[in-house]
């Protein structure tokens, strides 16, 4: 679907565009969950289950996650992996490619980079291109377009904004949502953060033959990260979404173990 619900996760979170600085540590982690939804009645509920995999060396770090949906009455797998390459002390970049078997809701496969620069004395602002393309199993697609920034506010917080500009076709339909977080904490101790993103999406398949185009979402969610010990906690997301079809409620939990 043309939103970010569908976009990379960053390590740890449930929810795309949280930003968690530095999370796991070591070489990486392993993270196994599951989530809950409720619709608005008349809808189906919605049941997720995910198995997480990051692996960090000097200079590249590699991200694997395989997901199964249950979403519309039908399920599916969701397939994903993506690199992050430190170039030097100012840059670094992000590429990620997924597809999934067959259920009309995800992608056949989606494609997305950004490019990340770090600026001021002590490297504290980080300004983020990216872009993606996403194809339907349908005639449905979707360019995207986001510009955002973070800014580290000594010692342990974290302000993110940024904009995801969509194409979306057929139809050359073009929308964007905004989105705005903040996160506090440290890592091996906890992550809490809560965003907000408002705006219209392009597209959304809720059946093989149905589906929303130009419509406008809320979505605010929450997610604490807790380690436990020094290798090992959970992870908890709560989330409200809404458009003019449904509303959704949900949450998702999993264990991670840093190594």
């Amino acid at each position: 679907m043309a939103q970010q619900e569908e976009a990379p996760v960053s390590p740890g979170s449930a929810v795309p565009g949280i930003f968690f600085p530095g999370v796991g540590g070591g070489h990486g982690f392993i993270e196994a969950g599951g989530g809950h939804s409720a619709l608005s009645p008349g809808n189906p509920s919605w049941t997720d289950g995910y198995l997480r995999a990051v692996f960090t060396g000097a200079v590249n770090t590699i991200q694997t996650e395989v997901t199964r949906e249950d979403r519309y009455g039908d399920r599916g797998y969701y397939f994903t992996g993506g690199l992050t390459h430190v170039f030097n002390q100012d840059w670094y970049a992000d590429v990620f490619a997924g597809t999934s078997s067959y259920c009309f809701f995800l992608p056949k496969y989606r494609f997305d980079g950004f490019i990340h620069r770090k600026l001021l004395p002590q490297k504290q602002l980080i300004l983020v291109m990216g872009g993606g393309y996403e194809k339907a199993k349908d005639v449905h697609s979707a360019f995207r377009l986001n510009p955002e920034a973070n800014y580290y506010v000594r010692p342990s917080w974290v302000l993110q904004s940024g904009v995801i500009f969509t194409r979306g076709d057929p139809g050359a339909v073009t929308v964007h949502t905004q989105y705005f977080a903040i996160t506090q904490g440290q890592n091996k101790s906890h992550f809490i953060s809560v965003r907000g993103e408002y705006g219209r999406e392009a597209w959304e398949l809720i059946g093989p033959s149905s589906v929303l185009v130009d419509f406008p979402i809320h979505d605010v969610s929450a997610t604490w990260r807790q380690w436990i010990a020094p290798n090992w906690g959970f992870n908890l997301t709560v989330e409200r979404y809404n458009n003019y079809i449904f509303n959704r409620i949900g949450a998702t939990a999993g264990l991670f173990l840093d190594f």
